[in-house]
């Protein structure tokens, strides 16, 4: 299990409309950059990659974590998927380029084809971890999603991703992470915490505005990378809109929150 399905779960999901309306927030402007393919899910992985390695060559104090990927070819060499000599020997030596070419990147800051396909093949080893399946063109790359990515990235403001004192990418929240199974977030920067969504629509739906409150119970169940942050602002960058919109965590944060988080953690440790 994991956050998102989760919070999809029947109970959890009409519990949380019946504490919270979902914000009516929305982009500005019209999409700027439709899929080129119908690998969503992969391209959606992909440029959270990219765009967290980005983040990290203007936030390089940033508290990064290990990657999923990593955890993936860990699953494999230990046998706790099945898998052949081929394959464990492919995905180490996919999980060894990429390191190296993404400390390339940190250092040069410039962006190439080399660093949007490591994020494409580290979102394919992602896959393993997190579903359990096994991408048939593991280690190909499609020139077609290398170049939406890259357009994709061009839309992204500096000014919105430079912290001014705090960034964590992909951080992680503890044991309140395990209560669903596992759970990390994709930013938190200066007390808001951002998901990338690389989505067709520009409009926070339910689905979206749940999982952001997962987020932010798991905060403050568990705290960040083993410390407590003070979340004030939640939001959303629509990667294909380039637009970030954020609202403030005191909507969420009501007289009835501290029972929704007893009974959070209840229905959770009842799932497991």
């Amino acid at each position: 299990m994991s956050l998102t399905s989760f919070v999809a779960l029947p109970e959890v999901k009409n519990r949380l409309k019946q504490e919270y309306e979902t914000p009516r927030i929305q982009c500005v402007q019209e999409i700027q950059i439709s899929p080129r393919t119908q690998s969503y899910g992969l391209t959606g992985t992909a440029f959270d990659y990219l765009m967290r390695f980005w983040i990290e060559t203007l936030n390089l104090n940033a508290e990064t974590k290990r990657w999923v990927a990593e955890s993936s070819v860990v699953l494999l060499e230990e046998g706790q998927l099945p898998a052949s000599s081929a394959l464990k020997k492919t995905a180490r030596k996919l999980l060894r380029e990429a390191v190296t070419c993404h400390s390339d990147y940190i250092k040069t800051c410039k962006l190439n084809d080399d660093i949007i396909s490591t994020s494409i093949q580290l979102a394919q080893l992602d896959a393993i971890y997190r579903a359990g399946y096994i991408d048939p063109n593991l280690g190909k790359v499609d020139k077609l999603i290398i170049d939406e990515m890259r357009d994709m990235l061009k839309l992204a403001k500096e000014k919105d991703f430079t912290a001014k004192s705090y960034c964590a990418l992909n951080p992680v929240f503890g044991e309140a992470s395990l209560l669903v199974g596992g759970a990390d977030a994709d930013l938190i920067m200066d007390g808001t915490l951002i998901d990338i969504k690389t989505t067709k629509s520009g409009k926070m739906d339910m689905s979206q505005f749940h999982q952001l409150i997962g987020y932010f119970i798991l905060n403050k169940l568990g705290g960040v990378n083993g410390k407590q942050i003070k979340i004030n602002r939640l939001g959303i960058y629509f990667s294909r809109y380039g637009e970030l919109v954020t609202f403030p965590a005191e909507n969420i944060e009501n007289d009835k929150f501290p029972q929704l988080v007893k009974w959070f953690r209840k229905t959770a440790e009842n799932t497991q």
